[in-house]
């Protein structure tokens, strides 16, 4: 459990304790009017995969803003179970419920909330049923689609059309459509190939819908491509999550999005010209496979992330940096940088506003 130092509300910035875990009230409401705006203006809505934050009091501030779907999609079952607690009545859950305990808590989830599960295999979808059914509930289910590089989906357009109709013969479940697998090769790529990549997912669409089966949803997309993605004939719904906060690997594809998440360090020592230790390291930002970018010193190198601390390069830095200086870090990977703290600082004008519970961090299950 983090144990940060509070301080009061009006604080500025560079009074809080660090490392801490900021977040742009203005940016983020900037981000969040830009996307969903677009959304109003197209036959696709977005879903906002709040699973990214994990903070129901931010996602609640995205639902204010038309151009969504009225739902919100979460990575796990014990997410929505949080997320439902704190109000949310229709959730996605695109991470595979296959143990029996996983299935009956969505079950009971379902008895209070709409629940929708994605599903790539007849035996997962016969014990979705069998215990929904024995529960007195109804699960919706996404069939997923295979993408390019994929972790996870169907492949075979028939083996897709014979579970769609088991979906629609048993108990306890109930065909709402398809969506497609996340790709780490379709994040960032904005060219044809994306919409090649879409292919597979329309073309089972269009097999179903020639068996007299209606395909309600057809989910696509993420971040990086939602605005190509959503133009796309046939598509009506994005799952995207990292635009309301933006981070290092979406900001190639969607400059005109704002940094509204920081990490937020401190200097703690000068060992020689040129070299600067920050206390803001691999458990703060994160460790996946890139660096987080320096915001105030965008010509500074960060070297390497120790566990608690941070080796940066400053040769190229015109400004003088002295101890005790902050250092704003965007994170790499948004995702991974909010699950490692337990309280969001809220920032506007420079001075914070409010302390916002990570609700849902460390809900993996």
């Amino acid at each position: 459990m983090e144990r940060p130092i509070f301080k009061s509300l009006g604080s500025k910035v560079e009074e809080l304790d660090t490392p801490a875990l900021l977040v742009d009230l203005d940016a983020f409401e900037s981000n969040v009017k830009s996307v969903h705006s677009f959304f109003q203006n197209q036959d696709a809505k977005i879903r906002p995969f709040v699973g990214v934050h994990r903070c129901p009091a931010l996602a609640n501030i995205q639902m204010q803003y038309s151009g969504h779907n009225g739902g919100v999609a979460v990575g796990t079952v014990s997410q929505a179970e949080t997320f439902i607690a704190n109000g949310f009545q229709d959730t996605l859950i695109t991470g595979k419920l296959v143990t029996a305990d996983k299935i009956q808590l969505a079950c009971s989830l379902a008895q209070r909330a709409s629940i929708t599960v994605t599903v790539d295999s007849q035996e997962n979808l016969k014990d979705l049923s069998d215990i929904a059914s024995s529960r007195g509930v109804t699960l919706s289910v996404l069939i997923e689609i295979s993408s390019p590089n994929g972790f996870t989906g169907v492949s075979d357009s028939q083996y897709a059309l014979d579970l769609v109709k088991k979906v629609t013969e048993y108990d306890g479940t109930d065909f709402q459509g398809l969506i497609l697998a996340y790709s780490p090769t379709m994040s960032g790529i904005k060219s044809d190939e994306v919409i090649d990549s879409l292919k597979p997912l329309l073309d089972v669409k269009s097999l179903i819908e020639s068996n007299g089966i209606p395909v309600n949803t057809v989910s696509a997309g993420s971040t990086s491509n939602y605005d190509l993605i959503a133009k796309v004939d046939g598509i009506n719904q994005v799952t995207a999550g990292a635009y309301a906060l933006m981070d290092v690997l979406n900001s190639e594809y969607q400059s005109s999005l704002k940094p509204a998440a920081m990490v937020v360090g401190t200097v703690g020592s000068l060992p020689r010209d040129g070299l600067i230790i920050g206390d803001a390291g691999m458990k703060t930002n994160g460790n996946d496979i890139g660096l987080p970018r320096i915001m105030n010193y965008p010509d500074a190198e960060i070297m390497y992330l120790s566990a608690e601390h941070c080796n940066i390069i400053t040769t190229k830095v015109k400004t003088p940096i002295s101890r005790g200086d902050k250092l704003f870090f965007q994170p790499y990977d948004v995702g991974v940088t909010a699950n490692l703290f337990d309280f969001i600082m809220l920032i506007k004008d420079g001075e914070l506003q409010s302390i916002l519970d990570v609700t849902a961090r460390g809900r993996y299950r």
